[in-house]
């Protein structure tokens, strides 16, 4: 995996550093006892593709930003040993990690600090956010789109994570979130985005799973979302 910490200054626009500093912190504490080489780089590169769609796309920066640090806080505490490794295990707990995280962000944004900078109705719009993300078929409101749309680029953004699936899983995991997610992409931007990111993973994944002699470029372990 490549240096997180290179990518905790990513820049964010319109989104108050006292905030992102509450934010990260709570967000990345958790995260970091999750999946090894997993939830707290994908988490950043998720967070990157939020703020970028939210200014185009003229929405609540504050509010999905907000939403990208926390959207995977629910998976805490729910992988043992190599099943985050597995693409079956990994998807059978996605309806947990939305109620779970809604939960948890409920209770972190509930405090004098966060109201400092969010309002009620944007702290229940974060929540909401997170409850529903992974319901890709459900979405219909462009900040939920649009929060669905990041978190699949973040997902496959191989300068963030190193695909963790590996040979023939990790081409299935790209071809099957394209015909579930990426039909459902809205923003020009996103699915400009997409169509390079994907082919730069899926060159990676045969580079290093199926040319003999080559390596992955990074080490590490850990699940994919």
């Amino acid at each position: 995996m490549k240096n997180v910490e290179s990518f905790k200054n990513i820049e964010l626009a319109e989104y108050p550093v006292e905030l992102r500093n509450l934010v990260e912190n709570y967000a990345l504490e958790i995260l970091s006892h999750g999946r090894p080489g997993w939830d707290v780089p994908h988490t950043l590169a998720v967070v990157k593709w939020a703020n970028k769609l939210a200014r185009v796309q003229g929405l609540d920066v504050r509010v999905l930003t907000t939403a990208a640090y926390l959207h995977d806080i629910g998976y805490y505490g729910q992988f043992g040993g190599l099943e985050s490794a597995d693409l079956g295990k990994v998807m059978d707990k996605k309806e947990k990690h939305m109620i779970i995280g809604a939960a948890m962000a409920a209770s972190f944004l509930d405090s004098e600090d966060v109201r400092k900078y969010l309002t009620a109705d944007q702290i229940e719009r974060v929540i909401h956010l997170i409850s529903v993300h992974d319901r890709v078929e459900y979405l219909s409101d462009l900040d939920e789109l649009v929060l669905m749309e990041a978190d699949h680029l973040g997902a496959i953004d191989i300068d963030f994570v190193e695909p963790t699936y590996r040979g023939r899983e990790a081409i299935d995991y790209l071809d099957t979130r394209m015909i579930k997610r990426r039909s459902r992409y809205i923003t020009p931007e996103a699915m400009r985005a997409y169509d390079d990111l994907a082919e730069r993973f899926r060159t990676f994944v045969e580079i290093r799973d199926f040319l003999p002699g080559e390596i992955g470029r990074w080490a590490g372990e850990g699940g994919s979302n």
